[in-house]
């Protein structure tokens, strides 16, 4: 009767589990699908801000910090937490294992009567508290007059015993405790008497220990029923816990935390994935607004902060090779000088540009220039950045323009395609970026590549390709007759996001004819950010836009 009911409970506890799964997975992979909405379409940044700002400002107070940048940092530190989540994993596997193994171990103890066997000893739980207390009655036990070892030991309910197996008689004493077979069961009593019979057997007298009489079934017990004698291993822990493991309650608990964790680890790991990829993707982000340059002293970094304008942030200041002097005009001073002074100095590609604006009201004084020059910066692997001047301002008509002017005046969709078609550009490894004054020029080395220009609507792309051998549908024109174009003759006009993506292909065909590699870790760029719109008026002032001659 008792066998069947467990077996109904340990079919319940089966249809249990399986619900408790079922539930349970789905609640793991509607949060995880709501959770991956929410990185994914950046509802959350704020959070992911707040935590990479702390990171930073943690890392700052490291020494480290003098010698790297954060990125740098962070991607080393990342490969390391790599491997300690692969220990972390093994650990929790090897606790999955230890789980279910103890739960095996405990369902063969309970279909071998709570016993198993290892090396001649069998290991019994005890189901019941007859040798957990001792009754009064049991004077042999109250006022021991024996030398017998265990005449003291009491056994808890529920503990692990070893019993160690039956050979013949002289492995009996009085008051040992012996395992017996009674009723189909297997019990653990104190021996009380060893009776030699006529014909030369013998039968034991046995008694629990918080008994006070033998049971029938007690007396006058067979050699035959004898299995073992005790050898003084218990250990309560164990015996409880194979008795709970074997109960249907332990049984659902078991199962339920290898279903939780595993779904849990599973899911949090994918999770942990894509927050890390939104992590690195803003700190990719903050990063790659910096323009950055190197130079030869003690090995380190000097690096520039795009912040609403640039400032230097160095361990070691950097000299200015070519220092401004401040021109004062004395107040006295009344006779009006030339509106513009503009200096230009043509290079062979028409990169280099000088051109300066001189205030009305300095006097007949003699005025220093700095020039505009541009800089070739390469751009690395790992953070794809370039060094631009910081954007200074169209009226066409009576002003002339610079290419930073009219890309700082160009409508939205204009500027978004030149954001898109220079990222294309920039994605490949060792490009180089350079503004002049009529466009933005792109190398690798000394190879000549892409020019890209824009004007209110349309962005140009002019590239390194022979333009007789082009598709038509890209409808090319041939601009090699144009010095100045001469190392770039294919013109492609971009007005659409088919013009991007026809873009995106003849510079494939670049890349290809120049043997160019992709970057191995892609970044995006938003130039936009760097290059803002502007005023006419900020752009006159700040001498990106001037009258013509």
């Amino acid at each position: 009767m008792l066998a069947g009911m467990y077996y109904v409970i340990l079919v319940i506890s089966i249809a249990v589990i399986v619900c408790f799964a079922f539930v349970y997975g789905i609640m793991f992979s509607l949060y995880y699908f709501s959770r991956k909405k929410a990185i994914e379409h950046k509802l959350e940044d704020d959070i992911i801000s707040k935590q990479l700002d702390k990171d930073i400002a943690k890392f700052e107070t490291k020494k480290i910090s003098k010698t790297c940048l954060y990125p740098k940092y962070y991607y080393k530190k990342k490969k390391n937490k790599s491997m300690w989540n692969i220990f972390g994993n093994c650990v929790l596997a090897v606790v999955f294992v230890i789980m279910v193994v103890g739960f095996i171990f405990a369902m063969i103890i309970k279909g071998s009567n709570q016993a198993i066997s290892i090396q001649g000893v069998t290991y019994y739980v005890i189901e019941t508290g007859s040798m957990e207390d001792v009754d009064p009655n049991n004077d042999y036990l109250v006022n021991p007059t024996s030398d017998n070892e265990y005449i003291n030991t009491r056994i808890n309910q529920y503990s692990l015993v070893g019993i160690e197996d039956y050979t013949d008689v002289s492995q009996l004493e009085v008051y040992d405790i012996v395992a017996f077979e009674m009723d189909g069961k297997v019990v653990v009593h104190r021996l009380l008497a060893i009776n030699l019979e006529e014909d030369g057997s013998y039968t034991f007298t046995f008694r629990g220990d918080a008994n006070r009489y033998s049971l029938a079934d007690e007396i006058d017990v067979s050699e035959d029923r004898i299995i073992g004698v005790y050898n003084g291993y218990q250990s309560f822990i164990l015996g409880s816990l194979i008795v709970y493991l074997q109960s249907g309650i332990g049984l659902i608990t078991v199962f339920a935390i290898i279903i939780v964790m595993s779904m849990y680890s599973y899911y949090y790991d994918k999770l942990e994935a894509g927050s890390k990829k939104r992590y690195e993707a803003l700190l990719d982000e903050k990063y790659r607004l910096l323009t950055y340059f190197t130079y030869q002293q003690n090995c380190s970094v000097s690096y520039l902060y795009l912040d609403n304008a640039f400032v230097l942030n160095s361990e070691n200041e950097v000299e200015e090779t070519k220092p401004k002097k401040e021109i004062v005009p004395s107040e006295t001073d009344q006779t009006p000088i030339e509106e513009n002074f503009v200096e230009e100095v043509e290079s062979n590609s028409d990169l280099v540009e000088v051109n300066e604006p001189i205030s009305e009201e300095i006097p007949n004084k003699e005025v220093e220039v700095e020039p505009i020059v541009d800089i070739d910066i390469p751009i690395g692997e790992d953070i794809d950045i370039g060094l631009v001047p910081p954007i200074k301002g169209s009226r066409y008509d009576l002003y002339q323009t610079t290419h930073l002017a009219k890309l700082a005046l160009a409508e939205d969709e204009a500027r978004s395609r030149y954001n898109e078609v220079k990222n294309i550009i920039m994605s490949y490894k060792n490009m180089t970026c350079r503004f002049g004054k009529r466009f933005e020029s792109f190398n690798v080395s000394r190879d000549k590549l892409f020019v890209l220009s824009i004007r209110n609507k349309n962005v140009t792309l002019y590239l390194n390709l022979e333009p007789s051998s082009l598709d038509s549908k890209y409808f090319i024109e041939d601009v090699s007759n144009i010095r100045k174009y001469a190392s770039y003759p294919s013109k492609l006009v971009i007005k659409s996001n088919r013009g991007v993506k026809y873009a995106e292909e003849l510079i494939e065909q670049v890349a290809s004819k120049f043997s160019l590699e992709k970057k191995k870790r892609k970044s995006y760029v938003d130039y936009l950010v760097i290059y803002p719109k502007q005023s006419e008026e900020e752009l006159i002032q700040a001498g990106e836009m001037y009258k013509r001659k």
